[in-house]
């Protein structure tokens, strides 16, 4: 997972990769760049955020 925490100001994580962390490491990391800077993303990384574990109330 990946992606800001909105509750948070400036939070941004990138985990969970575990034994593919060597492959996907650098392209995480590339992503969650473009998503400190505020980058327009090539992808749609809404199915990573951590806030897909939220439970809703």
């Amino acid at each position: 997972m990946f992606g800001r925490i909105p509750t948070v100001k400036g939070l941004v994580v990138a985990t969970g990769l575990g034994a593919s962390g060597l492959t996907m490491g650098p392209y995480v990391g590339k992503l969650t760049a473009d998503i400190v800077l505020k980058k327009d993303m090539d992808v749609d990384v809404e199915a990573y955020s951590p806030l897909r574990y939220q439970k809703d109330e």
